[in-house]
């Protein structure tokens, strides 16, 4: 059977440009003073199409860093320097470019046409890429899946967070801000425990950043953090969760009984409900069917993964919380002799997550042997004091134990950590049925 061609793209096939935007707007540059500080906030050389457009532009931007004036005269000296003046056709070439534009009164309309033609031309690289990758099968198909997202995600530069921005083109809208803020028009941004005490307390967890919540085996930080991640759930947040520990089934199961209060155990039972239970659970079921709440429980999960499963389901909008179950037992992308290295690694690329998506992460992690008084310090952290390094939030939960190996229903939640308001301590009660926790 004869194998099918190979789609390619024609010799004749010119790629989406518009050269008359590209001649405009580096007119435009050369003709306002304040030109070109507006297209290169917008724009980057390698937006341009044309070769001559794109040498003129960095030309431009060199002597804006500078802080010397563009204009003919020393763009045309620049050039020479760099010997590349002969390039674009000396300076009757570089004089042609103030005959294409009459006002720079459209210069951001003409950026954003040569960026997105830029955006076009990202695009058909990185399909053409996954292309050969996939025909010579160069890498596994799960890296490559990898490849090709993470390219088509960055082919969309909205997020104004390309290089070095200048402070005059902020500080307006951030002062602004403060105004709002100070007003009560508007609040910082962030995610709340659901918990009153530590929310007023901790200032909830900040987008962009690592929360860690480190407790011993049993204490109940899966709970804890399934707790957290409903409530912001039910109060029309993004909620991912990530459990390399527990099934999703058993999250699911645990979600309703936290809702309900119905014990997970009797759910698994024949006939173990009471009759008038059924319809709490069916209650509870819609709830959380109208929430923007998803589960992964791939059993080795590394950053990599977490990262591709983020960006297949959030194209659009990114979420507000990932939770993460926990940190220590995360495989690392590819084994190193030296475990605190592993962690720190795992660490810091949750840590780039939470910046690159403008979310909150919440990590769970386990804590060292216990110490002579049961209460989590941050030198517990288990594995690598890169953990309380890259978090902005540090919380210990702990829960004294009664008698022998059973832990008491009274419970601690210490703020050991925080970037960004105060630290201290909140007194919490575990309910084991339910698997809750309440404040007291």
């Amino acid at each position: 059977m004869a194998s099918k061609p190979r789609p390619r793209v024609r010799a004749d096939t010119v790629p989406p440009q518009n050269l008359e935007a590209e001649a405009s707007l580096i007119g435009a540059m050369l003709f306002d003073s304040e030109a070109p500080g507006r297209a290169l906030a917008l724009l980057e050389p390698t937006d341009f199409y044309h070769e001559h457009h794109k040498i003129v532009f960095e030309a431009i931007g060199r002597l804006v860093s500078q802080g010397k004036p563009a204009d003919n005269i020393t763009v045309a000296s620049e050039l020479e320097r760099v010997d590349k003046l002969s390039t674009i056709g000396g300076t009757s070439g570089l004089n042609q470019f103030g005959e294409q534009v009459a006002t720079a009164a459209h210069i951001e309309y003409h950026a954003q046409i040569i960026r997105e033609c830029a955006e076009y031309r990202t695009l058909m690289q990185v399909c053409m890429r996954g292309y050969d990758r996939s025909l010579h099968r160069a890498v596994e198909v799960e890296e490559l899946i990898f490849e090709v997202f993470d390219g088509l995600t960055r082919v969309k530069r909205s997020d104004g967070r390309t290089g070095l921005v200048p402070l005059s083109q902020c500080l307006d809208g951030d002062v602004a801000r403060i105004e709002a803020w100070q007003s009560g028009a508007s609040k910082p941004r962030r995610i709340a425990f659901g918990f009153q005490k530590l929310d007023e307390l901790s200032g909830g967890m900040v987008p962009g950043e690592v929360t860690l919540i480190g407790a011993r085996p049993g204490v109940g930080k899966t709970s804890f953090a399934l707790q957290v991640a409903s409530s912001a759930a039910l109060l029309a947040q993004r909620v991912a969760i990530f459990s390399v520990e527990m099934s999703a089934l058993e999250l699911r199961l645990r979600l309703l009984s936290q809702l309900t209060g119905i014990h997970e155990r009797r759910m698994r039972c024949k006939a173990g409900l009471y009759e008038n239970e059924l319809p709490r659970i069916y209650e509870a079921r819609e709830r959380l069917k109208a929430v923007h709440l998803t589960i992964c429980d791939q059993s080795e999960l590394t950053v990599t993964k977490l990262r591709l499963e983020l960006q297949k389901r959030y194209v659009f909008e990114p979420p507000d919380l990932v939770v993460v179950d926990y940190l220590q037992i995360m495989r690392p992308e590819k084994q190193i002799d030296n475990r605190n290295n592993e962690v720190a690694r795992i660490s810091a690329g949750l840590k780039a997550i939470a910046k690159d998506f403008d979310c909150a992460v919440l990590a769970l992690s386990q804590l060292n042997r216990q110490n002579a008084d049961g209460q989590p310090r941050l030198q517990d952290l288990r594995d690598s004091g890169a953990l309380e390094q890259d978090a902005a939030l540090v919380l210990g939960l702990h829960r004294p134990s009664r008698s022998g190996a059973e832990l008491s229903e009274e419970a601690a939640i210490l703020v050991l950590k925080n970037r960004y308001e105060g630290l201290g301590r909140v007194q919490l009660r575990f309910s084991g049925p339910r698997f809750t926790f309440e404040e007291r």
